[in-house]
């Protein structure tokens, strides 16, 4: 009876490791970094960070970055960075203008771009790229945000 109960016992202890994932090998999903080069010359780079999120031992690694597209409004400065990323070979997924506009790759599958006008808030976890673009002269309408993310797919 003690053997069936220590068989038991690691039966369940196999388990309850293997739902808590202990000693499962974790992936890194990140955009290509050819893909982000081409994506950063719509305009003037002010500000570049990475938002990391891990979910299922899959970490995500997006891009974050500020655009000097050189528009006078925030509507314009929209426009203008999914004009120039449609001539890179992006399509609009998904779009709420003059808010956002999703787009997805069509050369590098299962990697998308959010672009919205800019705006202070996006950058409250980065204290250090507000203060940078508080120092700039750069006026805030000509700005856009852009998340680029890859997705495991």
């Amino acid at each position: 009876m003690a053997a069936g109960r220590s068989s038991i016992a690691r039966v369940l202890l196999t388990t309850i490791l293997l739902i808590g994932g202990c000693g499962l090998p974790s992936a890194t999903i990140r955009v290509d970094s050819v893909l982000l080069g081409d994506v950063r010359t719509i305009g003037k780079v002010l500000a570049a960070v990475e938002g990391v999120s891990e979910s299922d031992h899959i970490k995500q690694v997006s891009n974050l970055l500020v655009i000097d597209v050189g528009a006078t409004s925030g509507s314009q400065a929209l426009d203008k960075a999914v004009e120039f990323l449609i001539a890179r070979k992006w399509a609009i997924a998904t779009e709420n203008r003059p808010a956002i506009v999703l787009l997805n790759s069509t050369v590098h599958k299962n990697t998308s771009v959010a672009v919205r006008p800019f705006h202070p808030a996006y950058f409250e976890d980065f204290p250090d790229v507000l203060q940078r673009l508080r120092g700039s002269s750069v006026d805030e309408n000509s700005l856009v945000y852009l998340d680029v993310s890859a997705i495991d797919g």
